[in-house]
């Protein structure tokens, strides 16, 4: 981050924060690989939250939550471990595939800071609305989506706020569009053509999405397809229970995983090359 001029004083450190949980272990040696590629100068230690195990490398700080329990629960105790007022928080299946202009992320930052904002969104590709002053950032509309756990800054306190006790993460979503139709004159999102955080969403429901596998197929990686599947995400009652049978398969595996300490540190790039 650049240093600020004499006569100001500096701006609040910030850092990246990754959202986990040992059953997406497969997931890291991925996400980290497109993240050193992508956002060589990213601030380190990253910190990634996640049960027991351990990502082995010495830019990254594992926060471990232990057992699993209610989502809210898991972050809210694991943001006291992080040494920073601002985050910058993402979920561990939003693989970057575009390099990070850090000087753009500065200079949303600091007006982000300068606006005492509690939260900007900075995977976002259109404009609601014109404002004055000529700055980066614009308030979140009360009925839009934006507002919510996606790629975005964060002030700290505020997403511990958000992270209501016995939450998941979509009622915690669901929260911060809450906050946003209460405090939205001091929530933001990105006026660009283009994200300043773009990535590809890889998983959803606990599996690989079509346009993640063909995103890692393009960078010459195959994933194990066994550990975490591809299914049709069709809505008709045999894809649902062709979903359900492999979820309750990966559920049993990761548990004979967990029983035995099998896999409790994951190294880098440890992903099967074509």
């Amino acid at each position: 981050m650049p240093a600020a001029p004499p006569n100001e004083s500096p701006m609040p450190k910030w850092k990246l924060v990754i959202a986990s949980h040992d059953g997406n272990k497969d997931l890291w040696p991925y996400f980290f690989h497109f993240l050193w590629r992508f956002w060589p100068e990213v601030p380190t230690p990253v910190y990634l939250i996640t049960n027991h195990t351990t990502f082995d490398s010495p830019k990254v700080k594992t926060i471990h939550t232990g057992p699993d329990r209610a989502w809210s629960d898991n972050i809210r105790d694991s943001l006291v471990s992080i040494q920073a007022d601002y985050v910058i928080f993402m979920l561990d299946d939003m693989f970057l595939n575009t390099v990070v202009n850090t000087d753009s992320l500065a200079e949303i930052y600091r007006e982000f800071i300068q606006r005492q904002g509690l939260f900007c969104e900075l995977h976002v590709r259109q404009d609601f609305e014109p404002e004055a002053g000529g700055g980066r950032l614009r308030h979140i509309p009360d009925t839009s989506l934006i507002a919510g756990i996606n790629c975005a800054y964060w002030r700290k306190d505020f997403l511990a706020k958000a992270c209501v006790p016995g939450r998941t993460i979509w009622k915690v979503d669901a929260e911060v569009r809450r906050l946003n139709r209460e405090q939205g004159e001091r929530m933001f999102y990105t006026n660009c053509s283009h994200p300043e955080l773009d990535y590809v969403e890889s998983v959803k429901g606990g599996f690989w999405k079509p346009e993640g596998i063909d995103y890692l197929a393009k960078n010459g990686m195959r994933p194990n397809l066994l550990l975490r599947p591809c299914p049709l995400q069709g809505r008709d009652w045999f894809s649902k229970m062709y979903r359900s049978l492999l979820k309750r398969g990966m559920k049993i595996w990761r548990g004979i995983e967990q029983k035995k300490g099998m896999r409790k540190m994951v190294r880098p790039f440890q992903v099967n090359e074509s």
